[in-house]
């Protein structure tokens, strides 16, 4: 009876007496006392970095805390030490994790499951510690602290209407504790957010404390111990703790605040990427002296002043950017860069509802002007105003300066009877452009102020969107990095190269300088001094902007023809065609009158030669077996049947090939039907059936998916070619959702004399979309890709070593070392040799991409042509 009580109450002095108080009472203390001992916080100290290579600014402040704290064990995290943590113990969270569109999100959850399974203290590497912690986390699970009062005053914490922002910078905690927890389903339930702090920073450890089930396990440390400098503070000293005012006695450290993720940030941008800087002429100042400069050597546009000017550094205003999931085929996704005297400070994806919203809930927005200038186009001036009385934001006005003394204009504005429309028409005098401009200038009752010039046109979206970013930033002015050219005389539609384009701004009306007092580019003196001096968004959204060439421009031809020549993204033949219609549909306008009637440019020479190719002569036309596999695809079916008819290549010489599988749809049904007139009209065609069993509720595109989803294509690629392939001398893969291909493709591909060929397929806003056809980076081969192997294939960050066909706009032919399949050619020898799609990972790669490295190294090689494109909807 006494051993079975001994081993029920493990304590050194039994009692027989069961009800016995003192000894009870000994047992709950000695159980708490071994609790307490279970969940102390761990000596350790968790700091995180993307690599082993430290900034050396920062090592005095990782230094410190070996300094106060020598017994502890230290721990420096890199990207691939925590996406390790995740895929072995969190691997749930991976996808989301993978998803992240910025790394401080990851970096942000990670020292969140670092302090779950490990515990131990948790600290950013630019904050400094200034005595041991043992004091501070005596007795407690968990402790975090608040940010300094005066972060809470910021617009962005009272619109969220905190009393106290909680920071993810200093943390320290048992492992396990329940909490964190309840901070992973608060993760998953924000990883959509477009706001960094609201996704996965301070912004959200806050509502998660406040929503947290039992908030007395968790100890709340006051800014005087854990915080005692704010960001102002703290920018205006620099890094160095002398500089700074004594801090409190109880300090047990400071946070420098330097904000790495989002100060100076580097964009990395979606498909077609940008230079590294925008490309903006010199400015210069009264003197003639540059003083601002645009160099290839820095993605910052740097700021160059003379040296008897002093510089101010005074800290610049900072604000989140606005980043949603990564959803690069989404319409709403655009990127853009805050710059602060022409240096930026963050670059972003804008979600554009959201700044609809934010524009929805200001009390009072402000009054937007925008002023137009013309003389003696009537007809273009008319267009002008009713793509302004478009425009979705209420609280505008349109400025009309009329530089003739014709009627014909009042009489037309007045019978609108529209009071945000006021017209000043002018004696006829020999006044400048830029004079002009500043009359309308002078008539604006608004706050901010856009150009709007007669002959171009605006999205209805355009003054919306610029505001909305203007007032999100605390900015002084948007400005477009990319906009569309048309000259419809030519039947060229193109999205321009990236650089500040100076009609398409919108500003602050009072940091606008006088435009200069001449007859052309006078607004680009005036865009150079608001980007040089002021807070700036750059958006890249060249759809809300069209720059229309005509015989009337300021600019001489042979000004257009180099903006054609670099542009990112050229639209012709039936690509023109499907483009502007889409531009109608935008703008809401019928632009029939001018697509036919209106006189435009001639050009002395071709706009790009390189991308107005005649079909090349063949000596003979060898046989094409057209392979083409095909789920859930009724909607697509006519189209892809149209287009396979307007190939010029003679039909006689082509097969057709068709899989289907696994449709839910009636895609067997409509092909079976189509099918003996296919067999009419090409050499042959043939239909299979065949189910590879693979269904999903989830988005094709989520990384936990990839494996599953691109073997069974595979397997389809793979059955089909070996149903189909006969003596045919040519292989066409083609995807049944592209939307169009020029009818002489297949000329341009089988003039190359490569073995496998792969042309530019892209969206309607020409980005790329085929990012399976890449050539990697030099030097890539050795990279440490580890991260990114997600069950057994890579999935790598979209341009984390990889160059896309965008990438090389003025390339003829590019070698590749990967293809897609939305439309491959492959001489037919290169698959009877072996080369396949493999349905398991080959050298870590998956169906196209795997085809790709297997024939290379059976020593074939991959071909792309850039500027060869087919479109493909936006899905």
């Amino acid at each position: 009876m006494t051993e079975a009580r001994n081993q029920v109450f493990p304590y050194p002095n039994h009692c027989d007496n069961l009800n016995g108080c003192d000894l009870i009472q000994n047992f709950k203390t000695f159980t708490a006392l071994l609790v307490k001992e279970k969940v102390m916080i761990p000596s350790i100290i968790h700091q995180t970095w993307k690599d082993r290579e430290i900034p050396q600014e920062l090592h005095p402040f990782q230094a410190s805390w070996k300094r106060y704290h020598p017994t502890w064990e230290y721990r420096l995290w890199t990207d691939v030490d925590c996406r390790k943590l995740i895929a072995d113990h969190y691997s749930w969270f991976l996808p989301i994790y993978d998803l992240y569109p910025q790394p401080i999100m990851r970096t942000d959850t990670a020292r969140c499951f670092i302090l779950h399974h490990f515990g131990g203290i948790y600290a950013d590497l630019d904050y400094e510690c200034l005595k041991p912690f043992e004091t501070l986390l005596a007795g407690k699970d968990l402790v975090l602290g608040c940010e300094p009062h005066s972060h809470v005053q910021r617009s962005q914490a009272q619109t969220r209407g905190f009393d106290f922002i909680l920071s993810n910078a200093v943390m320290a905690s048992v492992p396990g504790h329940r909490f964190w927890e309840h901070l992973f389903k608060s993760f998953v339930g924000a990883h959509m957010e477009p706001n960094p702090l609201d996704t996965t920073g301070p912004f959200l450890l806050t509502r998660a404390y406040l929503e947290a089930p039992d908030k007395s396990e968790i100890n709340i440390i006051s800014p005087e111990d854990l915080f005692p400098f704010d960001e102002s503070e703290v920018w205006e000293a620099g890094t160095k703790r002398t500089t700074l005012p004594p801090p409190p006695g109880e300090a047990y450290g400071i946070h420098y605040w330097q904000g790495t993720w989002w100060r100076k940030t580097k964009m990395r941008w979606y498909a077609s990427r940008p230079p590294k800087t925008i490309d903006i002429a010199q400015t210069k100042n009264g003197a003639g002296e540059i003083i601002a400069i645009r160099t290839l050597k820095s993605s910052l546009i740097q700021r160059i002043l003379p040296r008897n000017t002093p510089s101010s550094r005074s800290p610049p205003r900072i604000s989140s950017p606005i980043i949603p999931g990564i959803l690069p085929e989404a319409v709403n996704g655009v990127w853009y860069q805050v710059t602060h005297q022409n240096e930026v400070v963050a670059s972003a994806l804008l979600d554009v509802k959201q700044i609809l919203r934010f524009l929805n809930t200001l009390d009072h927005p402000p009054l937007v002007t925008a002023l137009m200038v013309t003389k003696g186009r009537t007809a273009l001036a008319q267009r002008a105003v009713l793509n302004f009385q478009k425009q979705t934001y209420p609280h505008c006005e349109l400025v009309i300066v009329n530089d003739d003394e014709d009627d014909q204009l009042r009489t037309w504005v007045q019978s609108l009877a529209d009071t945000r429309i006021h017209l000043l028409n002018l004696p006829t005098d020999q006044r400048s452009l830029g004079v002009l401009r500043n009359i309308a200038m002078q008539e604006a009752r608004g706050d901010y102020v856009a150009q709007w010039d007669d002959d171009d046109f605006s999205h209805p979206m355009r003054l919306a969107l610029e505001t909305g970013l203007v007032l999100l930033h605390n900015a002084d002015a948007c400005f477009l990095q990319r906009w569309m050219l048309w000259a419809p005389e030519q039947r060229r539609l193109a999205i321009s190269h990236r650089r500040l384009w100076e009609g398409s701004f919108l500003a602050r009306k009072v940091t606008i300088p006088p435009y200069p007092d001449i007859a052309k580019g006078e607004d680009t003196p005036v865009a150079d001094a608001i980007a040089l001096n002021q807070r700036t968004v750059l958006l890249d959204y060249p759809q809300l902007y069209t720059y229309v060439i005509h015989s009337q421009n300021t600019h001489e031809t042979s000004h257009f023809e180099k903006f054609f020549a670099k542009a990112t993204a050229i639209y012709e033949s039936g690509a023109y065609d499907i483009a502007i219609r889409q531009l109608q549909n935008d703008f809401d306008i019928d632009l029939s009158q001018w697509i036919e009637g209106q006189p435009a440019c001639r050009y002395d020479h071709p706009i790009s030669g390189r991308r107005s190719r005649r079909s090349p002569a063949l000596a003979s036309y060898p046989s094409i077996l057209i392979l083409t596999p095909v789920k859930n695809s009724a909607a697509d079916i006519p189209r892809y049947i149209h287009n396979l008819h307007t190939l010029q290549y003679p039909h006689d010489k082509l097969t057709i090939g068709l899989l289907e599988g696994d449709s839910t749809d009636d895609t067997y049904e409509i092909l079976s039907a189509a099918l003996p007139q296919l067999a009419v009209d090409f050499h042959a065609a043939y239909l299979f059936k065949e189910d590879m069993n693979y269904k999903s509720a989830l988005p094709r595109w989520v990384p936990s998916e990839q494996r599953r989803r691109r073997a069974a294509i595979a397997k389809s690629r793979n059955s089909l070619l070996m149903r189909s392939l006969d003596n045919q001398d040519w292989v066409l893969w083609i995807d049944v959702d592209v939307e169009s291909f020029p009818a002489d493709v297949l000329e341009h591909m089988l003039a190359t004399g490569k073995d496998i060929i792969v042309r530019h397929c892209v969206l309607p806003d020409g980005r790329t979309f085929d990012l399976n056809t890449f050539k990697l980076e030099p030097g890539a081969t050795s990279w440490d890709w580890s991260p990114y192997l997600i069950d057994g294939i890579l999935q790598p960050p979209i341009g984390w070593g990889r160059n896309y066909l965008s990438d090389f706009p003025d390339e003829d032919l590019v070698e590749l070392d990967s293809v897609g399949g939305t439309m491959l050619l492959v001489r037919a020898e290169v698959h009877r040799h072996g080369a396949l799609f493999p349905v398991a990972p080959y050298n870590n790669l998956l169906e196209t991409e795997g085809f790709a490295s297997m024939a290379r190294d059976m020593g074939y090689s991959c071909w792309g042509l850039p500027w060869l494109t087919i479109q493909h909807p936006r899905k």
